[in-house]
């Protein structure tokens, strides 16, 4: 189904260059005639590679719920941040203005130390609210380097949740790794 012709349509999912390599005059094209048009395009979710050209579809993409970016480039975390932040994307809430999917990162070969420093750096971001990173790593490794860089297990949870407290708040991040890694900010409550 062509955006172009359905452009009211909410669509459930936009998937760009996943199964195929997009060709790079045939996305400067599409995104010209959306913005020539004026268009909206209206998705739950956005799945694309990393480059700077697919990442541009998200500035005509109305409030997804969901970004996913296949990463296997292994572009660094802050580099994806800002190219997200200039396209109006906060993940950090830093506005309200600011459109604020939920993120997932797809990695194709990442091991453990990899993933360990990719999460160190978004625990660093304390406004983050949600990010979801899928590849292939180590879970006990990576676990034992978070536990190294502050993470504190949480009992009664079979060890795949893990704890990580934001300084100077009663928020935390709460650390999902059991198939895979899910960091969702969390803050404790005080009755």
């Amino acid at each position: 189904m062509s955006v172009l012709k359905f452009p009211n349509f909410k669509f459930k999912t936009l998937e760009l260059g996943q199964k195929w390599i997009i060709d790079k005059r045939f996305l400067e094209k599409l995104l010209l005639k959306i913005e020539s048009s004026n268009l909206k395009i209206h998705v739950t979710t956005v799945s694309l590679n990393y480059s700077d050209h697919e990442i541009d579809i998200l500035k005509f993409c109305e409030n997804p719920e969901y970004v996913k970016i296949n990463n296997s480039g292994k572009a660094p975390i802050e580099e994806i941040f800002s190219k997200l932040d200039k396209l109006g994307y906060s993940i950090f809430n830093k506005d309200e203005q600011s459109k604020q999917p939920k993120l997932i990162l797809k990695y194709r070969k990442l091991v453990a130390s990899e993933a360990t420093e990719i999460v160190k750096t978004l625990l660093q971001y304390h406004n983050l609210k949600y990010c979801h990173l899928v590849g292939p790593f180590g879970m006990r490794t990576f676990k034992r380097n978070i536990f190294k860089f502050g993470a504190k297990s949480v009992p009664a949870n079979q060890g795949h949740i893990l704890h990580f407290p934001i300084p100077d708040s009663l928020d935390f991040f709460e650390i999902d790794c059991n198939e895979f890694i899910k960091i969702e900010k969390k803050s404790i409550s005080i009755q």
